[in-house]
């Protein structure tokens, strides 16, 4: 196991330094095998006490990133580091054990609150289950903890032995957001977290999420499609398109000025609840095969504003102005519409 100290100070919770992983495609008879890069060198930072919403199309990525952090897919390269204390380590060359020790710090809420709870088990026995993993607690303090934990996301104590058919899918997803929490984590990552909720369930469940970070000082990875939620929770927004990072900022500046086209044309898609108020999607068009991505700018295809530049050369993310980031060869001279 490497690791590099480093004072805490205002030092970032987690780093990711060109992280990738590429999937092995067979050619078939008459094609050479290639690769889909599901992930093509993604780099950011994420402070601790924050939440860094990611968003972008269906098959971008999202899912892979938040799985390659916690390892609980492997990447094919790049770097993840972790502040353990005063210690970063490098997540990707913990051995088995000291990668089980650290997941104590780093959990998971999933999209589909139905599938992501075993429905042999209780409640009590849900949550309990990192508890007894990590710490081996048990008799009254085991106990304690469960109710502690129940209450601190709005569950009464007295559900603890109902099986997860009894709930309805809201109260499911803070039971998971209950199991989360057992080993007191730094990082959690959401993955589609509320997609799967009624609107109204939803607003309450971002709404726990944000109280339990005051509380408890959690840093969130928030994954979703869902623009107007990512913008409720997030201080800052990464967008993905193909595998690759192309605008990342604080949330308000993103929504008001992007600067990336293919930050325009999601903006564009969110409703407006003002009848009077149309709005054309900014471009149009089919995400290209992961498998052969077009030379240059992956989204030149679909873009109105490229250039013969964009097809040949592949912009990198780049900072702008007020650490605002994009990927984009004319990102200083176009102005691009935010959202309404």
């Amino acid at each position: 196991m490497e690791a590099s100290s480093q004072e805490t100070g205002n030092e970032p919770l987690l780093v990711v330094n060109d992280l990738k992983k590429y999937y092995p495609v067979n050619g078939g008879w008459f094609k050479p095998p290639s690769e889909l890069k599901a992930l093509d060198g993604i780099s950011f930072t994420l402070e601790r006490g924050e939440t860094l919403g990611l968003v972008g199309e269906s098959g971008c990525g999202k899912t892979t990133l938040g799985r390659c952090i916690l390892r609980a897919i492997e990447p094919s390269g790049g770097k993840i580091e972790f502040l353990n204390g005063r210690t970063y380590m490098d997540i990707l060359k913990l051995d088995t054990k000291s990668l089980r020790d650290l997941r104590a710090q780093m959990q998971m809420v999933f999209q589909d609150p139905y599938g992501s709870l075993d429905p042999r088990m209780t409640v009590f026995d849900i949550i309990a289950e990192p508890l007894t993993t990590k710490s081996r607690i048990s008799g009254k303090k085991l106990t304690e903890r469960v109710a502690e934990l129940m209450e601190m996301v709005g569950l009464e104590v007295k559900f603890l032995n109902r099986y997860p058919h009894a709930f309805s899918g809201g109260q499911r997803q803070r039971i998971g957001i209950a199991r989360a929490l057992a080993t007191n984590p730094e990082l959690v990552v959401c993955d589609e977290a509320v997609s799967a909720l009624d609107v109204s369930v939803q607003a309450q469940i971002l709404n726990l999420l944000k109280d339990l970070q005051q509380e408890l000082g959690i840093t969130y990875l928030f994954i979703s499609h869902n623009l107007s939620v990512v913008r409720h929770i997030s201080d800052r927004i990464a967008v993905m398109y193909l595998g690759r990072l192309v605008e990342l900022a604080e949330s308000d500046q993103m929504f008001e000025k992007p600067m990336h086209p293919y930050t325009e044309m999601l903006l564009s898609a969110i409703p407006s609840p003002d009848p009077d108020v149309k709005r054309q999607a900014a471009v149009d068009g089919e995400v290209p095969n992961p498998a052969n991505v077009p030379p240059g700018c992956a989204f030149c295809d679909r873009c109105k504003y490229a250039i013969p530049k964009c097809r040949t050369e592949r912009p990198e993310l780049r900072a702008l102005q007020n650490n605002h980031l994009a990927a984009c060869h004319r990102a200083e001279e176009l102005s691009l519409v935010g959202a309404v």
